[in-house]
C-alpha cells in the first residue's frame, strides 16, 4: 500500500503490532538525517526530534490537524536499520478518557527504513504473509491472532529480533511498496534555489 501513513496502515490492520519492542540497548542508533519533517503522499506530516542520546519523538499531523505522538527508536539488525514507534503514554491517556484506558494496550510497530537521504522510504512486514507464515508454521514465533484479522506479536525481544532476521530477505515478507516521504522544507527557509 504505497503512500500511506504507517500509523494509519496499522490503525486499518495493515501493519503487525507487537507487545515488545524490536531493540534492545544495545541495538540503538542514531541518524541525525531522521530529524525534521517528513511528508508522505497521502498528506500527513512525520516529525522526529531529538529526545535523547538514543531514541526520537515523532508527531504525526493529520490533514485535518490532528496529531499523534510517538516515541521512536532506531536500531539495526544484521546491517539493516528499522525503526520501532511506540505511542507516547500521555497522549494514550488522553485518547482513552477514563473509562476506556484500562482496556487499552500500547503496543509496538516497526518498520524496515529502506533509505534517509533524500527521501525517507519505510517498509512494513507484510500482514497477508505473515498470516500465512504462521497459519504455516504457528510455532514458529509467538503471536495473538486477534478476530479482526490483525496480529499481535507476543514474542520477546530477542525472538522477535531472530524472526525478523531469518526473514530479511524472504520473498513476500516484507511490502514491496515502501511508504515515502519527501523532507519538508522548514517554514522559515525558502527552498534550495530560491529567495
Amino acid at each position: 500500500m504505497p503512500t500511506l501513513a504507517a500509523i494509519a496502515l496499522a490503525a486499518a490492520g495493515c501493519v503487525p503490532t507487537t507487545l515488545n519492542p524490536l531493540y534492545t540497548p544495545q541495538d540503538l542508533v542514531t541518524e541525525p538525517a531522521l530529524v525534521g519533517s517528513w511528508s508522505p503522499e497521502a498528506g500527513a506530516t512525520w516529525t522526529f526530534t531529538k529526545a535523547d542520546d538514543k531514541s526520537y519523538q515523532l508527531t504525526i499531523t493529520d490533514k485535518e490537524g490532528k496529531t499523534g505522538h510517538f516515541e521512536a527508536h532506531l536500531l539495526k539488525l544484521d546491517g539493516v536499520l528499522f525503526v520501532d514507534l511506540y505511542p507516547d503514554e500521555a497522549a494514550v491517556e488522553e485518547l482513552a478518557g477514563g473509562m476506556y484506558e484500562p482496556l487499552l494496550c500500547r503496543t509496538h510497530m516497526f518498520l524496515k527504513v529502506a533509505q534517509l537521504k533524500p527521501e525517507l522510504h519505510l517498509i512494513n512486514l507484510d500482514l497477508e504473509w505473515l498470516r500465512a507464515w504462521l497459519a504455516k508454521h504457528p510455532n514458529d514465533l509467538p503471536h495473538h491472532l486477534m478476530q479482526d484479522g490483525l496480529v499481535l506479536l507476543t514474542a520477546p525481544t530477542p525472538e522477535l529480533q531472530a524472526f525478523v532476521r531469518k526473514h530479511l530477505k524472504t520473498e513476500g515478507a516484507w511490502n514491496r511498496d515502501p511508504i515515502k516521504f519527501e523532507r519538508k522544507a522548514p517554514k522559515d527557509q525558502a527552498p534550495a534555489g530560491q529567495k
